[in-house]
């Protein structure tokens, strides 16, 4: 069975919907039980059906949960992240062929791809994804045993080229709506800037895609301190001094290098205990 065959039964025998807690029972025609007079009274409009409260609802959506993350927990087997539906399958790889346990890999490919509250605009929504990749590239290196990095790494590829696609799709979307309405309005000029961005973003051109590609390939190098200093001539270059986004994006890369240098000192730790 190929590691994608594997890791997909995985998933659909512990994804939420058919997760299966202590104590579980299937919902059949016998759990709920009405009397033959008491459905023909619903079905005559004369009774409502039977309500679970809210309350009742949600103790049980809780408990359901709770069992759920509980019994992971117990098992050991996976972090929660080999659930989510874009980083899963980095997660499942990195947590089944490290040397830590997969709680311990969990937590750090959840603290791989966390980023800055401030996140607020393109640029920085690029250095996110660059530095996200620069994160799980050294979980890889770091933890992951020479036979399986190229594998790894791959994962780690998927995983960026989904995020790129999301933030293509929006800004498309985006444009395909500001498109119609310029159209709608008979705005010559508006469907001409519409129409222009949505053949750079097919194209490949588009100033968000060229600019997220070099913040991608800057924190692919070797040396950390040149991916914060290629943001900060990256910004200098782009954004005016009196835009409102220059001192956020600014701010930004002080924030992502103390988060990295904070992220590496826990690897760090974690490679040190092994």
């Amino acid at each position: 069975m190929s590691y994608i065959d594997d890791y997909m039964k995985w998933v659909g025998e512990n994804q939420t919907s058919g997760w299966k807690y202590p104590g579980y029972k299937p919902v059949t025609s016998e759990t709920i039980v009405l009397s033959q007079e008491k459905v023909k009274k619903i079905e005559a409009g004369e009774e409502p059906l039977p309500q679970i409260s809210t309350e009742a609802r949600e103790k049980a959506v809780k408990a359901a949960l709770d069992n759920r993350n509980g019994t992971l927990a117990k098992e050991n087997k996976h972090s929660l992240f080999v659930l989510n539906e874009d980083i899963g399958p980095v997660a499942f790889y990195l947590e089944s062929k490290s040397g830590l346990s997969p709680l311990e890999m969990g937590s750090l490919v959840g603290k791989a791809i966390t980023s800055p509250d401030d996140s607020g605009d393109a640029v920085t929504q690029s250095m996110d994804l660059a530095m996200s990749k620069a994160k799980l590239n050294s979980l890889v290196d770091k933890f992951i045993p020479a036979e399986y990095r190229q594998e790894a790494a791959a994962k780690v590829d998927s995983y960026i080229q989904k995020k790129t696609a999301e933030s293509d799709n929006l800004l498309t979307s985006l444009n395909q709506a500001t498109l119609a309405a310029a159209r709608q309005a008979g705005d010559a000029e508006g469907i001409n800037n519409s129409q222009h961005q949505l053949d750079l973003l097919s194209s490949g051109l588009h100033p968000s895609q060229t600019q997220r590609r070099e913040m991608l390939d800057l924190a692919s190098s070797s040396d950390s301190s040149d991916w914060f200093s290629g943001f900060h001539a990256m910004v200098s270059q782009g954004s005016s001094a009196s835009s409102p986004y220059y001192s956020i994006e600014l701010e930004h890369i002080s924030k992502l290098q103390t988060q990295w240098d904070t992220f590496m000192a826990e690897v760090s730790r974690q490679a040190s205990a092994q």
